[in-house]
């Protein structure tokens, strides 16, 4: 980067000279293209890690539109299902969802993002939509006391 450096005396100052300058410096600063590559490939990479965890394993190649959420106490998933067959079952377990009999585009596990109580689980079929709802496990106390002999 080239340096600006007046000529001697502080009346003889050229802000144009300065300006032009300041131009040449920004045509020769070096080359930023890789930025947007690199940045494009790491959002990839966090994006694809996201969408493989939230409904995994997949039964087949297929893509799923199935959405989990969480609020403060519950744990929500949306899964699209075109009908609702008697066939269909849920199973819940605390770190997962199971699903049988369920189309072919759907994920058969369906990891959950919290542990949830299985028994709280409440499930509704509404336009076309299967919505499950959990309650999240409150977190246990993980310190216990150890006495001291004296």
């Amino acid at each position: 980067m080239n340096s600006y450096k007046p000529e001697q005396g502080a009346n003889n100052w050229n802000p144009f000279e300065f300006m032009e300058q300041l131009q040449g410096d920004q045509n020769t600063a070096a080359d930023t293209s890789w930025v947007e590559g690199f940045v494009k490939e790491a959002m990839d990479r966090a994006f694809r890690g996201a969408v493989r965890t939230s409904a995994e394993p997949r039964r087949s190649g297929g893509s799923s539109r199935v959405e989990q959420f969480e609020t403060h106490k519950n744990v929500i998933i949306k899964i699209p299902l075109p009908y609702m067959s008697p066939d269909i079952r849920t199973y819940a377990g605390e770190e997962s969802l199971k699903l049988e009999g369920a189309p072919p585009h759907i994920p058969a596990l369906i990891r959950f993002r919290s542990v949830v109580e299985p028994t709280s689980g409440r499930a509704v079929y509404r336009s076309g939509i299967l919505q499950l709802t959990f309650r999240k496990r409150p977190p246990e106390n993980r310190f216990h006391e150890i006495r001291i002999r004296y």
